[in-house]
């Protein structure tokens, strides 16, 4: 199974068009300044790149959003076959760089998936362009051999599970999904936001409890290394603290 296979689980097939449009690599050279490296991660790792699938307010029901920081006039999913499994960041970096318009990028290699989302505003120094936020990955799926977790999220992000409000409560709940999914130790419960400061505020709280555990994380080695009583105690008190810290974000979340 493949990127087509996950197009289907997630209903795109029942409601657009599938519009299969190649983009030649020549085009990304084109559109964005690249270094020889990035040149060479384009052309050893991807083999082919065609837009699967275009949404905007004349094939489905979801209308346009825009204001003075974004515009969400249509979306696009991206299907990226892979000729090796390496520089998926960085390539989802460099094709939202390219394309101005939010975009869901599927990776495909050999039998797994992976899906890159980011959020997208316009430039302060010049609206005609956007600019993307934070690249979030989920890990690579392989469709004939997902997790309850995986299955969570594909069925999270099914055609008729997402908000129909605007294009960019559509996006926002598709990239709100692909990062609970990658933070999945922290997140026990899939479950997407009802609006966008519930969206916020989950995320927040997730970053918050990442930051947290790098501390714990760093403390511990110290303790490990601590020689002196005294000194090994006060530093097993503030690791409780953290701990107690933790656990009261992570009841926040549920």
């Amino acid at each position: 199974m493949g990127m087509w296979d996950f197009f289907n689980f997630i209903e795109l097939d029942k409601k657009v068009r599938p519009v299969n449009i190649k983009i030649d690599k020549k085009t990304i050279y084109e559109n964005i300044d690249l270094s020889s490296s990035e040149r060479k991660i384009i052309a050893e790792c991807i083999e082919k790149i065609e837009i699967a699938y275009v949404l905007n307010s004349k094939n489905i029901n979801i209308q346009p959003y825009s204001d003075e920081n974004m515009k969400y006039e249509s979306i696009a999913f991206i299907g990226i076959k892979m000729r090796k499994k390496e520089k998926v960041e960085r390539i989802a970096e460099i094709l939202n760089c390219s394309i101005p318009n939010p975009i869901a990028l599927v990776f495909e290699f050999e039998e797994s998936i992976l899906i890159a989302t980011a959020l997208k505003r316009l430039s302060k120094i010049d609206k005609n362009r956007a600019v993307f936020e934070k690249i979030n990955l989920t890990d690579w799926i392989n469709l004939d051999n997902i997790d309850d977790l995986q299955l969570q999220f594909i069925n999270a992000i099914k055609m008729s599970n997402l908000p129909y409000t605007d294009f960019y409560e559509f996006y926002s709940a598709i990239d709100e999904a692909v990062f609970l999914i990658n933070n999945s130790c922290i997140v026990k419960q899939f479950k997407i936001s009802q609006n966008e400061e519930e969206r916020i505020h989950k995320k927040d709280i997730i970053e918050n409890i990442k930051s947290l555990e790098e501390k714990l994380a760093k403390i511990q080695i110290r303790i490990n290394k601590e020689k002196q009583f005294n000194k090994k105690l006060e530093l097993n008190i503030e690791a409780s603290k953290i701990k107690d810290d933790i656990e009261g974000l992570k009841m926040n979340l549920n």
